[in-house]
């Protein structure tokens, strides 16, 4: 198991027990999804920061990372995999 990657491991998990894990893979497509579309990169990369604020790819980029960081952090401080996050995380 330690030689697995990361999402392999958590591919492993039971999806049917574990709805945050369809949602985490969900955002992560998604999100993958943006930085294969060479347009959409070049668009994201080409904003400033008063810009992105009502750009419509940027909030849906913007979207796509919390919903991620959200799965994230449900599956690791949920019910389940929280005694194993305390132990052995390091954040």
């Amino acid at each position: 198991m330690i030689s697995r990657k990361p999402l392999d491991i958590i591919a492993w998990f039971d999806i049917e027990d574990e709805p945050v894990i369809l949602q985490l893979f969900e955002a992560y497509d998604e999100f993958l999804g943006i930085l294969s579309d060479p347009g959409q990169r070049k668009h994201l990369e080409g904003l400033s920061e008063a810009e992105a604020e009502s750009d419509d790819r940027y909030q849906n980029a913007r979207e796509i990372s919390r919903r991620f960081r959200n799965a994230t952090l449900d599956l690791f401080f949920g019910k389940k995999l929280y005694p194993l996050t305390r132990l052995y995380g390091v954040f």
